[in-house]
């Protein structure tokens, strides 16, 4: 099992949990939501992981018969299916305003992944830094893109910068491995590394070529995840002692803790120009129940809450996954009356 395998971060082919409703009553200010099911590739599933300004979402599906998964770019409508040059899978994490999407293929002859950009119609491989596998998870306007790759022998793995066609090693907060997951407009990067000695794994900021320990809550671990155009952060973060995890928001040198929806643990997944973070909390200290959140002005609402209650007989929203600035969600869920994961985008009510 490779270092990013044991984080707590994304999982592309993780299992989302179907739970009863547990949802509290909608404050007359709430924001509120209408709830649009994207469909899948012609397969039972799917999974959404990033939006752009424009609503557009990648992700990935299982295509007809669940043979495979490949990554999706939803646009006016429509599921569009990456395709996979060199392996049966392929799968979508981040996109930008132009519609590009960054994310991984598996490359058979190599019996590796590789990070990937995918620009008018073509999936590019984006290579490594020296060693066999990499994996893409942010990209911004200017297509520079974050992620990670194995270094020469396969010795580490480093968060990169993919720039203007090179990969730039991001090195590590004094540990063997690092991630980049996050980035913005400015070429920052949010993600999560190990520390000297790697006696821990902490979020970080990469700016202007330095890499920023952003610490933790009294635990030992953090990650970060999303990071927005002020450099604001969010991520998840083990509680004193190790007792929890929960979302935070990183902002001036200050890391908040994002509480929870009632339960143990939370993760804070993606977070737009003012703030807002969006992410899965648990209700109770039962683990199975996951609900998708809306962390805004101060107040972690279950984003299931936050939708009519038709829709919320259809579905159930178990994580939010990426927000933009006006306000639309990515999330993943479940189709109540078959219990199988697929993605929707939630929509602000005006």
């Amino acid at each position: 099992m490779t270092y990013r395998e044991t984080l707590m971060g994304i999982n592309k082919v993780a299992l989302l949990i179907a739970a009863a409703l547990l949802a509290g009553p909608v404050a007359a200010t709430a924001q509120e939501y209408t709830v649009k099911n994207l469909g899948t590739l012609g397969g039972s599933s799917s999974i959404g992981h990033g939006i752009n300004a424009k609503g557009e979402v990648t992700g990935v599906s299982s295509i007809t018969g669940d043979a495979a998964q490949h990554a999706f770019l939803y646009s006016s409508g429509t599921m569009q299916d990456l395709g996979t040059p060199s392996g049966p899978n392929s799968y979508g994490y981040g996109i930008n305003e132009s519609g590009h999407v960054t994310g991984d293929e598996e490359v058979i002859a190599d019996e590796a992944e590789r990070a990937f950009l995918y620009s008018n119609g073509t999936i590019q491989d984006l290579g490594t830094l020296g060693g066999t596998n990499s994996e893409a998870y942010g990209i911004n306007a200017s297509a520079q893109v974050a992620g990670y790759s194995q270094t020469t022998g396969n010795a580490a793995e480093h968060a990169f910068l993919y720039s203007s066609g090179s990969m730039q090693d991001l090195g590590t907060l004094g540990g063997t491995n690092s991630i980049g997951y996050g980035i913005n407009a400015k070429g920052q990067v949010a993600g999560v590394s190990e520390t000297k000695g790697d006696a821990g794994t902490h979020a970080f900021l990469y700016s202007s070529g330095s890499m920023l320990d952003l610490g933790t809550l009294g635990g030992k671990g953090s990650a970060g995840y999303g990071i927005n155009a002020k450099g604001q952060v969010t991520g998840v973060v083990e509680t004193k002692g190790g007792a929890a995890q929960h979302a935070f928001l990183y902002s001036d040198g200050t890391m908040q803790d994002l509480g929870t929806l009632g339960g143990k643990d939370s993760e804070g997944l993606g977070i737009n120009a003012k703030g807002q973070v969006t992410g899965w909390a648990n209700t109770t200290d039962n683990v199975a129940e996951q609900y998708a959140f809306l962390y805004s002005d101060g107040t972690m609402t279950n984003l299931n809450s936050l939708i009519s209650k038709k829709e919320a007989a259809l579905y159930t929203l178990t994580s939010g996954q990426a927000i933009n600035d006006r306000g639309q969600i990515v999330a993943n869920g479940t189709v109540n009356a078959t219990g199988l994961q697929a993605t929707f985008l939630l929509n602000p009510k005006k």
